[in-house]
């Protein structure tokens, strides 16, 4: 995918072109069975922090007696994409640093860790992993017994691995141009989702660059009346295949327990849904423009909108 996400920068995507099998939902089926080597580059230290568990069962919370030493998730603070791993690590009892920047000045904090242009990146002692599927992967392998985030059977992994692969291809891009063809021309609204988190500086700067910013997201994503069009076709073309594949009364999108297909669809669509629970609070219904609420209403009155509110409502704690 480009540099930019939502709002800019998306993973480092997998390798192009090579053909593959289907899903059963139409998208192209992912080959990883583990973590993409071509995705590490050379070894960082880990900054030494105050992290561990908290009460809650999925998330890391700081604490002040023990410093361990912990991978570090560099993210865009409102990255649909970061959001998706920030999920997987918390879900795999994973805990780590978060750094998160506002776009533009992630791409400096992205090659001080060892990454290349796009985020999210974690930094760990095996390198700088630097796609979301990978990194999900990558906490898999180190989660304890019941957090698992992909099953053990080859064939079950084979189709949870295709499922995520065809929305972080045909589901998270067109959500993000859909989107942002509505919210870029209100600063109001994007600017502190932009800027929630980051470091101080960055905030105070995003609003002076805010306009040439946007330029260079609107050219970089083509962001025009007619992309937008076919960005809503496509997403609700994604939205249409999860709600049948969910018309059979299944819980999850995958088997019988919560994972990484479900992780990666509810993150990826969440920008057009607008599920409280979100990495960063996201604008209530009635606040958005008159086009992105129009999105939402129409991706929330289906299956699969309300399958993103209920996963967000039940598995995001």
């Amino acid at each position: 995918m480009g540099v930019y996400a939502f709002p800019i920068a998306t993973q480092s995507g997998s390798a192009r072109g090579a053909a593959r099998p289907t899903s059963v939902i139409g998208g192209p089926r992912a080959g990883r069975q583990s973590v993409d080597r071509r995705h590490l580059t050379h070894p960082v230290e880990t900054p030494i922090l105050r992290f561990a568990e908290s009460a809650s069962p999925f998330r890391a919370a700081v604490i002040r007696a023990t410093d361990v030493s912990l991978p570090t998730l560099v993210t865009i603070t409102l990255s649909h994409y970061c959001e998706k791993a920030r999920w997987g690590l918390d879900r795999a009892g994973i805990a780590y640093r978060e750094a998160r920047h506002a776009p533009g000045f992630h791409a400096f904090a992205v090659r001080r860790a060892g990454g290349r242009r796009t985020t999210p990146i974690l930094v760990t002692d095996d390198g700088v992993i630097g796609d979301s599927t990978d990194i999900l992967l990558w906490a898999n392998g180190r989660a304890p017994p019941g957090r698992a985030l992909y099953p053990e059977d080859r064939a079950e992994r084979a189709e949870v691995l295709a499922l995520e692969e065809r929305f972080d291809e045909d589901l998270g891009p067109h959500v993000r141009r859909a989107i942002y063809f509505d919210l870029l021309p209100s600063p109001k609204l994007t600017v502190p989702m932009m800027t929630h988190g980051v470091p101080g500086h960055e905030r105070a700067l995003l609003p002076l660059l805010y306009g040439p910013l946007q330029r260079v997201m609107r050219s970089s994503m083509r962001i025009d009346a007619a992309g937008a069009k076919r960005s809503l076709d496509t997403l609700m073309a994604v939205v249409d295949d999860v709600s049948k594949l969910l018309a059979d009364g299944r819980r999850y999108l995958a088997g019988d327990r919560f994972g990484a297909a479900d992780i990666t669809f509810a993150a990826l669509a969440a920008p057009a849904v607008c599920p409280p629970g979100y990495g960063v609070p996201l604008p209530r219904p009635e606040d958005l423009p008159a086009g992105a609420a129009a999105m939402l209403r129409a991706v929330r009155d289906t299956p699969a909108g309300a399958f993103c509110l209920r996963m967000y409502r039940d598995e995001r704690r």
